[in-house]
Order: C-alpha cells, then sequence, then structure tokens
C-alpha cells in the first residue's frame, strides 16, 4: 500500500491529467492497490465519471488507459493504473484539483491527509468496490460546500454561473478542513465580514479591503486580542508615498495630524480621531502585516465596490465588534471608559480566534439562495476556463503580495483643515 506522500512523486510527476501512459506508471512500486480486478476497476471508472455533482469538470480525470488496460486484460496494469487513479483522485478532492501556482493571492493551507487514513480508505473503497462513497468522505464538509453543491444541481444556471459554482466549491477544497466552531470568515469580494460561533453566523459587518492595486490576500491568523487607540507605525512604503512628504513640506498639519518621528528613524501617528487605525485593530499576527481594524473615514462603508485600503481590512463599526469579540474579558464600563478617554489599552481574548481572509465570489445565505459577487481582484477570470467557463480575455490577473501592508494613506486620514 503506499502513503500519501508518494502520490506527487509517482503519479503527479507523470500526471494522469495529461493522460500519462499507463506502462509510465508501471514503471515505479509507488502507487499499488491490492487485489484489483476489472469489476473493482469498471466500479472506479464510474465513480470517477459520476463526480460532476461535486463540480468536478467531465474531462478533468484522463481514465482510457485504465480502460485499455482493462481491455487488454493486464492484470498488473489494471492494478497500478487503478490505485494511480485513485489515489490521484482522493488526493485533489481532499486538497484542490488546482495546482498551488494557479491559486493567485491564496495563501491558505488545508490539511494534508492523515497517510494511514488515506490507505485505510484505499482498502476499503477495493474491498467493498463503493468508490463513491469513498470520495464523498474526502468532500469538504463545510455547509457552503454543500449549498453550492445544491445549487449547482438547480435548473436555471447559465454556463458561466454553473462555472463560477463549480470554481467556489473548489475553493472550499483549498480552506483548513476544520475551521473549528468558532471564526471570523471575510469574504473580499462580498466586502463582508461574518463572525460564526458555534457553526451559526452570530454577528456580520461591511469591510473595506485592499484595492486591485495592493490586493488583501488569502490567508488565516488568530486573533489573540484587542489593542483599543492604538499608535500606527507607518510603513515604509506609505512614508515614500505621502506622509514623508508631508512630514517635509507641511510639519504643522503632519502635527495635527499626529505623526511623528519615533527615536528609530521610523514614522509614527499618535492615538487619535486622525489615527488611520481608528479606535482599534485587532491582534493578528501573520506574515503580510494585514490585519482588522477601525478607521475615521467612515463614508467608505457606503461605497460599492469596496476595495479601497493598501491591503488591511477596514471594519464598520469596529469598537463594537471588538466589544463583542472581548465578551467577559471587561466590563462595559471599563470598555465605556477606555473609548471616552481614549486610552491605549491591550485585552487579550478569553480564547484565541482564527480569522479567515477568503475569496468567494459564490456564497450562500443560510436559506440556500447564492449571490454572484464581482470578480474584485481578476482571480475567477484565469480559472474559470478549468470549470467549464469562458476563456480570460484582457489584462493579467493579480500576482502581487502584500510586502508591508498598512491600512491608509495620509490623504485618506486627513482632517478637516480647521482642526
Amino acid at each position: 500500500m503506499k502513503i500519501f506522500a508518494a502520490i506527487f512523486s509517482g503519479i503527479i510527476a507523470c500526471t494522469l491529467l495529461a493522460a500519462c501512459s499507463l506502462a509510465s506508471i508501471g514503471e515505479t512500486d509507488a502507487v499499488i492497490a491490492p487485489d484489483v480486478d476489472r469489476k473493482d476497476a469498471s466500479a472506479l471508472i464510474a465513480a470517477v465519471k459520476n463526480l460532476g455533482p461535486d463540480g468536478v469538470p467531465e474531462t478533468h480525470y484522463e481514465v482510457t488507459a485504465l480502460e485499455a488496460a482493462m481491455t487488454a486484460n493486464d492484470p498488473a496494469l489494471i492494478r497500478t493504473g487503478a490505485g494511480a487513479v485513485f489515489n490521484l483522485v482522493a488526493a485533489e478532492l481532499s486538497g484542490g484539483l488546482t495546482p498551488p501556482e494557479a491559486r493567485l493571492g491564496w495563501r491558505m493551507e488545508n490539511d494534508a491527509p492523515d497517510p494511514g487514513a488515506l490507505a485505510a480508505l484505499e482498502e476499503k473503497a477495493f474491498d467493498t468496490g463503493d468508490f463513491a462513497q469513498a470520495f464523498a468522505t474526502l468532500a469538504p464538509r463545510h455547509a457552503q460546500y454543500r449549498q453550492l453543491k445544491a445549487a449547482l444541481a438547480a435548473e436555471g444556471l447559465d454556463p458561466e454561473q454553473k462555472a463560477r459554482l463549480r470554481l467556489n466549491m473548489e475553493r472550499w477544497r483549498w480552506m483548513p478542513h476544520d475551521l473549528g466552531a468558532d471564526y471570523i470568515l471575510v469574504n473580499v469580494p462580498a466586502f463582508e465580514l461574518m463572525l460564526v460561533r458555534g457553526g451559526k453566523i452570530t454577528a456580520r459587518r461591511r469591510v473595506v479591503t485592499g484595492s486591485p492595486a495592493l490586493p488583501t490576500p488569502q490567508l488565516k491568523a488568530i486573533v489573540t486580542g484587542v489593542i483599543f487607540n492604538p499608535t500606527w507605525f507607518v510603513p515604509p512604503s506609505i512614508v515614500r508615498e505621502s506622509v514623508g512628504a508631508l512630514l517635509k513640506n507641511d510639519p504643522a498639519r503632519a502635527k495635527r495630524l499626529g505623526y511623528y518621528l519615533g527615536t528609530d528613524g521610523g514614522v509614527r501617528q499618535k492615538p487619535g480621531p486622525a489615527n488611520a487605525l481608528g479606535q482599534m485593530k485587532l491582534v493578528m499576527p501573520n506574515p503580510y502585516s494585514v490585519f482588522l481594524h477601525d478607521t475615521p473615514s467612515k463614508d467608505a462603508f457606503q461605497r460599492e465596490p469596496r476595495a479601497l485600503s493598501h491591503g488591511c481590512i477596514r471594519v464598520e463599526d469596529a469598537t463594537g465588534f471588538a466589544r463583542i469579540l472581548l465578551g467577559d474579558a471587561i466590563s462595559d464600563d471599563e470598555f465605556k471608559d477606555i473609548l471616552s478617554k481614549r486610552r491605549t489599552v491591550e485585552i487579550d481574548l478569553d480564547t484565541p480566534l482564527p480569522v479567515y481572509v477568503s475569496y468567494f465570489t459564490a456564497f450562500a445565505a443560510e436559506d440556500g439562495a447564492v449571490a454572484f459577487y464581482a470578480d474584485a481582484y481578476g482571480l475567477d477570470a484565469p480559472l474559470l476556463a478549468r470549470f467549464g467557463g469562458a476563456p480570460a480575455e484582457g489584462g493579467d490577473p493579480i500576482k502581487s503580495l502584500i510586502e508591508e501592508a498598512c491600512p491608509e494613506s495620509a490623504n485618506d486620514a486627513a482632517l478637516p483643515e480647521n482642526l
């Protein structure tokens, strides 16, 4: 019995997707299915061809080589070919049909299947011949996946809508398999944040995300606390873009806005009404310096679309959202005192909370109705053809990463001239 790690060295390297020959598969012992006969192989092929309801395009898997081995009645080639097909399908249903390098902007890793569990699943499938059930156990268990799958089976959808549903089902295969009972989900194309408790959405907020030129990456982080009235450590890119010129050319106004030089030469912005972070930011360390925070530019939440920031995520009613997250970690009186006196305080959450910054252009409501959102960063376009949509036309999709993210520019946070 092969192990999961051998899939990529023995199968994906020669790529069944590109119809690699069974002869080349036979050159390695990395893939061996036990006691496979023509009946098993036929059942496997039928299950693979019936993956359409799970958003798998009809032509995605190549099984003609296995069918040829069956026609030739070659037990060795049937055995190795069936094992190769099973393990490739199992790996992709669990981890995604799309190669990682094609998942532009996606910086979340899902969980690799346990090799022992995968081997046991393979053995059981070939023992019982129930490959459909084996594949069903590998599909995402997220409610959104099930709702999108149900929508795909509905009548009245055009080809582009079906392709969009398949692509977003695929993105759920890229997500961590277990999000937890409690978490925050940010959906960038919807410009919305959802707080989930016990598997149910308990709060929603509008958000402002990165602009197409400075896209918010898709990532997972852990929220450990809230900083009220934070100091903003202005990233060098924003110093170069605007704040540096403001300090040089209009130091009086820069002072009114709270900008100053730190002892290390870096630019800071004091807490206050002009602070780009507003009155709170969440403590959520990540490699991209992307976080959720307040903003003094409240009118941005009424705009459509809201891809306006430098990569960070501005949250509507951010202080109210922070109050919900903190729960019993802070009293109402203490909360009001912190805000009224503009004290800089960091308070830990009782329990750290995962936050998933995602990119779903099709998302189901609680009643199962699916909303389709504009492709804010052009990330659907190069992938839709893989899932039955029209080929992408025009410019390149966004490929940039956030190296030093920040929430606002100096102009975004500017106060009235008479302040």
